[in-house]
């Protein structure tokens, strides 16, 4: 239909479409890291020195589904954009196109690039610095929540990943500035 003007119930058929998409697809994704969850935890934990602690029974459960759920999120981006990119494209003329297309593929690539040199780097850091035993006085033990630790990696990978696309923002700023 790239000729074909849709009308208003047509956009949100479409919409609806690659929304679906995009849930069977994290659904899918969840489905897989549920079921390697050791492995997952295996990666995400290596190298911490750490011995943690749950408060609830169920907890376990619950940050099993969260890891499953945050991963396969994370997974999915590139179908994410590209479902994105398809509802989009067709009222975009060739140029735009190829713009959005290079912004999303760099966009992406950068995000990686801060996940890794937060998994990599900071993040053995900042765990070394915030265990040191200044922080806490001498009679206070530190015992780590598991869900609470596993939601603190995500927040940093995530933070960085998102940190990372400052140059893209930068750029479309630049470009605003330059054609006004």
């Amino acid at each position: 239909m790239p000729n074909d003007r849709m009308s208003f119930l047509d956009h949100l058929a479409e919409l609806r479409k690659r929304l679906f998409y995009i849930f069977i697809c994290v659904c899918i994704l969840s489905g897989i890291f549920y079921c390697y969850y050791e492995q997952l935890a295996g990666i995400l934990l290596k190298n911490i020195d750490l011995k943690l602690f749950t408060y609830t029974i169920a907890e376990g459960f619950v940050t099993k589904i969260k890891l499953s759920l945050l991963s396969a999120c994370f997974c999915a981006i590139p179908f994410i954009i590209i479902q994105m990119l398809l509802f989009l494209f067709p009222a975009l003329k060739f140029s735009e196109k190829l713009l959005i297309t290079i912004v999303f593929i760099c966009g992406y690539i950068l995000f990686l690039i801060g996940i890794y040199f937060a998994y990599s780097k900071i993040l053995p850091l900042t765990i070394r610095y915030l265990r040191n035993s200044e922080f806490y006085p001498e009679d206070v033990a530190l015992w780590l929540n598991y869900s609470d630790f596993v939601k603190f990696i995500y927040q940093m990978l995530f933070g960085f990943g998102a940190a990372f696309q400052f140059p893209i923002i930068i750029f479309f700023l630049i470009i605003l500035t330059l054609s006004q």
